[in-house]
């Protein structure tokens, strides 16, 4: 009784969106710029980093037809911030894209770097540093926290330093850094390990690892971490502490 249903053969679908871009050829880049113009307001990011952004989508769209449009606009945002030295971490570009997971915009991310032979030295290498203006007003740290974190991303950051830090990543130190902090500074004792993770994106055991090496370093003779102007206030805090807690929970 009700109406015949209408089956698209095999391959109209596609026919009729080739001829939809050929009546707009443009319409699959216009879309790009408007999703890049989105995430871009989504992560606070300036009109450097969007123009950025929708070169890259510009000459690298061809080689990701097979990502979705979001997919590919998240991997060029993410690019985009390295170059403009305004690093982004993978798990706060994926959550400003829509249904999509973090490796592959990972794989986007790579693509696009080896189509359009962009060198890594034209990307800013990131530093713990970049991320801790942006990690301590997030996590609402008092001014002389803030202060002291950044003074020890400084130093963390020193190409001098970076043998500890074999294998671990620069959101991970900055993370650490913020547990150091809140291990050493009163007014910030009250962050736990999984609010900077959830925070930063870090995980849990990536910050406790770099943790220990920041507390190694903090006790060693030759320690520039704490600087002059700040006198430790002793909060019982280390690295291993509330693992089982955290396990059980």
């Amino acid at each position: 009784t009700g109406r015949p249903s209408i089956q698209l053969q095999p391959g109209t679908f596609h026919l009729a969106r080739a001829q939809a871009l050929l009546k707009d050829p443009n319409k699959k880049l216009k879309e790009g710029f408007a999703v890049i113009g989105d995430m871009c307001s989504t992560l606070k990011l300036g009109n450097m980093v969007r123009d950025r952004a929708c070169e890259l989508y510009r000459d690298s769209h061809v080689h990701l037809r097979e990502r979705k449009v979001h997919e590919a606009c998240a991997a060029c945002i993410y690019v985009a911030c390295r170059i403009e030295k305004c690093p982004r971490t993978f798990k706060e570009i994926t959550a400003a894209s829509r249904d999509t997971h973090m490796v592959i915009i990972m794989r986007c991310f790579k693509t696009i770097v080896n189509k359009l032979n962009i060198k890594h030295s034209s990307m800013d290498t990131v530093k713990p540093s970049d991320y801790m203006d942006r990690f301590c007003s997030s996590l609402r740290m008092s001014k002389v926290g803030t202060k002291l974190a950044k003074h020890i991303a400084d130093i963390t950051s020193d190409k001098s330093k970076q043998h500890l830090w074999d294998g671990k990543s620069p959101v991970s130190i900055a993370a650490a850094t913020i547990m150091l902090v809140s291990q050493l500074c009163q007014e910030d004792s009250g962050l736990t390990v999984n609010t900077v993770s959830s925070h930063t994106g870090a995980s849990t055991s990536a910050i406790r690892s770099a943790w220990a090496t920041l507390q190694k370093e903090l006790n060693s003779e030759s320690s520039r971490l704490v600087p002059d102007w700040f006198t430790p206030q002793s909060v019982k805090k280390e690295p291993g502490e509330g693992m089982k807690a955290e396990a059980a929970a």
